[in-house]
């Protein structure tokens, strides 16, 4: 298994995974988005931000919390479960990643060493 390519094309699923929803949201805040993102969309409106969308790409894309949902399934799906691999396919997305992918890594290294 190449750990370092699988966790490579994890991180390019995440950054088109934050565009898709941040582009398809209805800014209006609607049914079933999460209290964190309502709040956040509405702070950066009160602080002028005038491309939201282009914004909250940017914040989804650095939210620990929305990219270790994201990134879960993902490692799950390619390791099959098995945590040694799952544990290298994290290791590996950490050592090109951004503060908060790194911290996404951290806690599902954590919880799979909790296993």
């Amino acid at each position: 298994m190449d750990h370092e390519r699988i966790a490579q094309d994890i991180e390019f699923a995440v950054g088109d995974a934050a565009s898709d929803v941040a582009y398809d949201m209805d800014m209006n805040m609607g049914w079933g988005y999460s209290d964190e993102w309502i709040l956040a969309i509405e702070e950066a409106k009160k602080e002028g931000v005038r491309d939201v969308k282009g914004w909250f790409a940017d914040w989804l894309y650095n939210n620990p919390d929305f990219l270790q949902d994201l990134i879960g399934d993902r490692v799950y799906d390619k390791c099959k479960g098995n945590p040694e691999d799952a544990l290298k396919i994290l290791e590996a997305m950490k050592e090109h990643a951004h503060p908060g992918l790194i911290t996404a890594c951290n806690k599902m290294i954590k919880n799979w060493n909790m296993r």
